[in-house]
């Protein structure tokens, strides 16, 4: 086993702030599959994640029914190549914590991802497209589809938090900040004391307000959740975004 630098084995994984509950069978060998703590805890940070848990699940897993384009003389049906397929996610992620009110939007959340053990091992040893073998024996092909799976719930915990799920009020002061810049875009002087006046003081009011407590949203790392933007995360959520495809987090030791 050859472990590279930043990765660290599945079972020697200790760390305050991801818990990994993966239940792998004894040919995964899971003692060469190595997890980029470093880039999981960067990850969090981005998405305003404080705890995650990853965790395996038993589920659904994807069919596929073939297109009938015939009948024989005695009574057997022609399937063609073609079909109807239901693909099933590798995944599922869920956020604790959501904030309901303005203000509430720098506040830290918890998450969790799933893992669909059934339909990851379905892709094991068949590939995402029916008749395509894989192998299920050692710790490479595992150790892909982990990284797949968890890049993937990382990814859908990100934007739920800073963007999909923020609240109703949050995402008011988002837009309307960007209308102050468009309004300032090529106006006179006059009219852009206007504009300040009709669009920026309340967002100034809602951002002066939350200052005092500002304090409160520390997380327990001695993390705050900076952004550009008042409401909507969205510089964050992009940042995420690269850094999730640029980064690997499972990767085989062998």
């Amino acid at each position: 086993m050859n472990i590279e630098r930043g990765f660290v084995p599945l079972p020697q994984v200790d760390s305050q702030r991801v818990t990994l509950d993966l239940d792998l069978p004894p040919y995964a060998q899971k003692e060469n599959i190595g997890v980029n703590v470093r880039a999981l805890h960067s990850l969090c940070k981005l998405a305003g994640i404080e705890h995650l848990v990853i965790r395996s699940v038993t589920g659904p897993t994807s069919t596929f029914d073939p297109m009938i384009t015939g009948i024989t003389s005695d009574g057997t049906a022609i399937a063609a190549k073609v079909g109807l397929k239901k693909l099933v996610p590798m995944h599922e992620s869920h956020i604790f914590g959501l904030r309901e009110r303005i203000g509430e939007d720098l506040k830290w959340s918890d998450g969790e991802i799933e893992i669909n053990m059934s339909e990851l091992t379905r892709r094991l040893i068949h590939g995402k497209r029916e008749g395509k073998e894989g192998n299920l024996h050692g710790s490479k092909d595992w150790a892909q589809k982990l990284n797949k799976a968890i890049k993937g719930g990382m990814l859908d915990l990100g934007f739920s938090n800073l963007v999909v799920d923020q609240s109703l009020g949050s995402k008011l002061m988002f837009f309307q900040t960007i209308t102050l810049f468009g309004l300032l875009y090529g106006l006179s002087h006059g009219d852009i004391y206007t504009a300040l006046r009709v669009v920026g003081v309340p967002v100034e009011a809602i951002n002066l307000g939350r200052r005092p407590s500002y304090g409160d949203y520390k997380n327990e790392f001695g993390e705050y959740r900076y952004s550009l933007f008042l409401g909507l995360q969205i510089d964050r959520a992009l940042l995420l975004a690269l850094k999730t495809k640029t980064n690997k987090l499972i990767k085989s030791l062998d």
